[in-house]
């Protein structure tokens, strides 16, 4: 078995509850994602604050629905939710 460590694990979790595959979540993550956007969505489910999870996926697949619009329709990209009353 691979060690993939304890970052690693964390991707895998949360790529997990986010219904993506590492490789997926990584790329929205890192590169459609701000700084705040990761943060909060990372920390939501690290903190398992049910609350919030479903905000967090909502940011999620916007971001990833984002870019596959964009790939396939070419389209200009659309505000995320605002993270306002979060």
């Amino acid at each position: 078995m691979e060690d993939i460590g304890l970052f690693g694990m964390i991707d895998f979790t949360l790529a997990e509850e986010l219904g993506v595959d590492v490789d997926t979540y990584n790329h929205v993550i890192e590169n459609k994602c701000t700084y705040w956007e990761t943060l909060f969505i990372i920390t939501v489910f690290l903190d398992q604050r049910t609350d919030k999870m479903d905000k967090a996926r909502q940011i999620f697949q916007n971001k990833l629905n984002d870019g596959e619009r964009n790939h396939s329709e070419n389209s200009t990209r659309e505000s995320s939710p605002s993270l306002q009353g979060v």
